[in-house]
């Protein structure tokens, strides 16, 4: 059975803006993954029209293009404010106090979704990311081609951290299907002893 999986810009996506492709490096990653997992799927990219503080302006010191993605960063962050979502269940409250040592709160956001607007079905991922960087645009390294990092957040999300976000996603639908994912599928051999 070959799975279709749709890549849906939310209100400010786009499908491309020049040379950026807004779900380029997940369409490669989610079709690595599935490849890796016997589990052929065809990935679409639903087509769009487009539409911080002192101390981290400081912080990033007197760079004009930096300067500028901060600018951006704090506008696009501040836009996403002003709604009182309620209280996360109590999975999603756990995964952010692991990884932020507090629950978020409504104002919270990745630069463009307030985080706890994100929280929907099973908690499968928590990341210190960006808009962009969950989508595979990120401060890449050096071996990394393609990156537009437009968001200047500083938090440090890099190749490794993309590919578990997405490996869990990809083990997540293996699961739903009654498969036995990659990431388990290393444990259990892991596991097994001589």
């Amino acid at each position: 059975m070959k799975r279709h999986v749709f890549l849906i810009p939310g209100f400010f996506g786009f499908a491309n803006l020049g040379d950026f492709t807004y779900w380029g490096h997940v369409n490669d990653k989610l079709g690595e993954l599935f490849d890796e997992a016997g589990m052929p799927a065809r990935i679409h990219s639903v087509k769009s029209l487009p539409t911080a503080s002192l101390a981290t302006s400081l912080e990033i010191g007197f760079d004009p293009i930096e300067q500028a993605q901060q600018a951006f960063y704090y506008s696009l962050s501040s836009l996403a404010t002003g709604y009182d979502f309620p209280e996360p269940a109590t999975p999603y409250k756990r995964a952010l106090k692991k990884l932020f040592a507090e629950v978020s709160d409504s104002d919270a956001n990745d630069g463009i979704v307030p985080t706890l607007s994100q929280p929907w079905g099973r908690c499968i991922a928590v990341a210190k990311a960006d808009h962009l960087d969950i989508i595979g645009h990120f401060h890449g390294e050096a071996e990394d081609n393609g990156h537009y990092d437009w968001l200047t957040t500083r938090s440090n999300f890099r190749s490794a951290d993309f590919h578990n976000v997405w490996q869990r996603v990809v083990d997540f639908m293996v699961e739903a299907e009654g498969g036995i994912s990659v990431s388990r599928a290393k444990v259990a051999s892991l596991s097994v002893g001589p």
